[in-house]
C-alpha cells in the first residue's frame, strides 16, 4: 500500500515529513509556509506543525498564532510575542566580579550573577504529555497551572518534560517563577527563586522580572500611611531570605528599593516626599532619584542645575498626607542606561541602581546627592538638558563633576551611534 501512495505538493508521504518540510521552507518563503499550513486537511495536524514552527522560529511566532483555535497552543503562542530572550542572545559570563567601592559592578545582572538551583536536575517524564497533540502547550501550560497552585515539584516536572531543547525548558522555569510571584506575591518567594535557580542563561531575567512584579506592588509615594508600607518592607524581608546565602543578595534589595521607587513616585498624584518617612534608609536615595525624574517629566522649559535642585529638594520637603489606596502596576518604560559598566578608574566610586535600569554613583551627603539625581533625570529628557550637564560639569563636588562628564560622553556616544562609552 506504502508502494502505491502518490506524493503530496511537498514530496511526502506522511505527516512527520510534511511538517519538516513545512518548517524548513519558513527561512525560504514565509508566504508559502501559510499556502502550506492552509493545504493541511487535519485540523490536528496544522496545530502540531505550527507548535514545531513556533520552536524553531519563536521571533516569528505572532504570524502563527491566529492560525490556531483559541486554547492551550495559542495561549502559548501569544505568550511568546515580547519574549526576546529567547531569539537574542543573552549576554554570558560567570559572575562573581568585583569593584574596589561599593554597589553593583554592572547595570544589568547576567545568569552567572546567580546561582543554579537543584530543581535544575529534575527530571522530566515525557510521556506524561505524548498523547498530546501540542506536548509542548500542554506541559507548559500544566507548569504555570501548578505555579498558582504553589505547587513547586509539578511545575519543575512538567518543565522538564519539555521535549523541544534546553532554551524551551529554561523558559518554562523562568514563566512559572513569574506566574508564581504574581499569584502568590512574597508567600512562596523562596520557591520562585529556585524556579529562576533552573531558568539556565534566563535566570538574570527571570530574578529581574520577579522583583518588578513584587516592586510594582508599592503604593504611591505621596501616601503617609505606615499600614500601606508594612507590606513593602515585608517583601524586602522576605527577599532578602529568599536570596540568603547568595552573592547577588545585597545588589537584588538595591534593585528593589531602585524599582520600589519608581513605581511609587510615577503613581503619585501629588509630589512630595511621604514615603521619605515609611521606608528604609537604604531605599532614600532610591526615592530621591524617582521624585526628580517625575519633577523634571513635568517640566516643558530647562532650568539650570540649581534651580531644578531647589524645585526637587522642595518636593521632597513637602507632605501631601494622602490617604488614596495603592494600585498594581506592572511594566514600564525602559530607562536608559548611561552607566553600564566601570570604565577604568571608576569601579572606586559608590553605585546603586538608577530606577532599576541603570546605575549612578551616589552621595551621603543629601543636598550633594539630589545634584546627582537631578543630572540623571536632566540627560534622559527629550531633548536633553545639555545646560544643566554643562552646569554639573563645572560643580564644587567632584561626584557631581564626574557624572556630568560621564552623562554627556554616554549620550554622545549613543548620538553618534558608536559603542557605549563604558563599554569594556
Amino acid at each position: 500500500m506504502a508502494c502505491g501512495q502518490t506524493p503530496d505538493g511537498l514530496g511526502c508521504l506522511d505527516a512527520s515529513c510534511r511538517q519538516d518540510a513545512i518548517v524548513a521552507a519558513h527561512g525560504e518563503d514565509p508566504a508559502q509556509v501559510l499556502d502550506h499550513l492552509a493545504a493541511l486537511s487535519d485540523d490536528l495536524e496544522r496545530i502540531r506543525v505550527i507548535s514545531a514552527l513556533v520552536d524553531a522560529h519563536p521571533e516569528d511566532a505572532q504570524t502563527y498564532c491566529s492560525l490556531l483555535p483559541h486554547g492551550i497552543s495559542r495561549r502559548r503562542c501569544e505568550e511568546i510575542d515580547g519574549r526576546d530572550h529567547l531569539w537574542v542572545p543573552t549576554p554570558d559570563g560567570t559572575g562573581g566580579e568585583s569593584r574596589a567601592g561599593k554597589g553593583p559592578v554592572r547595570s544589568r545582572w547576567i545568569a552567572g550573577d546567580i546561582e543554579t538551583s537543584d530543581l535544575i536536575h529534575t527530571r522530566g517524564q515525557s510521556r506524561d504529555f505524548a498523547s498530546e497533540v501540542d506536548p509542548h502547550a500542554m506541559a507548559w501550560g500544566r507548569a504555570n497551572t501548578a505555579a498558582e497552585l504553589g505547587e513547586l515539584e509539578q511545575v519543575a516536572k512538567s518543565c522538564a518534560a519539555i521535549q523541544s531543547g534546553s532554551r524551551w525548558r529554561y523558559d518554562c522555569f523562568y514563566s512559572g517563577a513569574v506566574s508564581y510571584v504574581k499569584a502568590w506575591d512574597r508567600a512562596k518567594l523562596s520557591d520562585a527563586v529556585a524556579l529562576c535557580g533552573a531558568a539556565g542563561g534566563f535566570r538574570a531575567l527571570c530574578l529581574e522580572d520577579a522583583i518588578e512584579i513584587l516592586a510594582s506592588r508599592s503604593p504611591p509615594s505621596d501616601i503617609g500611611d505606615p499600614l500601606e508600607w508594612a507590606p513593602v518592607l515585608m517583601r524586602a524581608h522576605d527577599l532578602r531570605d529568599a536570596l540568603r546565602g547568595q552573592a547577588v543578595a545585597r545588589d537584588a534589595q538595591d534593585r528593589f528599593w531602585a524599582v520600589v521607587a519608581f513605581h511609587s513616585a510615577s503613581k503619585a498624584q501629588a509630589m512630595s516626599g511621604d514615603a521619605l518617612e515609611m521606608l528604609p534608609r537604604a531605599a532614600v536615595p532610591h526615592l530621591r532619584a524617582a521624585i526628580a525624574a517625575k519633577v523634571l517629566g513635568t517640566m516643558d522649559e530647562e532650568v539650570g542645575l540649581d534651580e531644578a535642585v531647589g524645585l526637587v529638594t522642595a518636593v521632597l520637603a513637602r507632605r501631601a498626607a494622602s490617604s488614596t489606596g495603592s494600585v498594581s502596576v506592572h511594566g514600564r518604560e525602559e530607562i536608559q542606561d548611561l552607566w553600564r559598566v566601570d570604565r577604568d578608574g571608576e569601579s572606586h566610586l559608590a553605585a546603586i541602581s538608577y530606577l532599576g535600569g541603570s546605575r549612578r554613583t551616589v552621595a551621603a551627603d543629601p543636598e550633594t546627592d539630589i545634584r546627582l539625581v537631578v543630572l540623571e533625570a536632566g540627560a534622559r529628557k527629550r531633548p536633553v538638558w545639555k545646560g544643566m550637564l554643562a552646569d554639573g560639569a563645572l560643580d564644587r563636588d567632584q561626584r557631581v563633576r564626574w557624572t556630568a562628564v560621564r552623562l554627556a560622553e554616554q549620550l554622545g556616544a549613543a548620538e553618534l551611534g558608536t559603542a557605549e562609552a563604558s563599554q569594556e
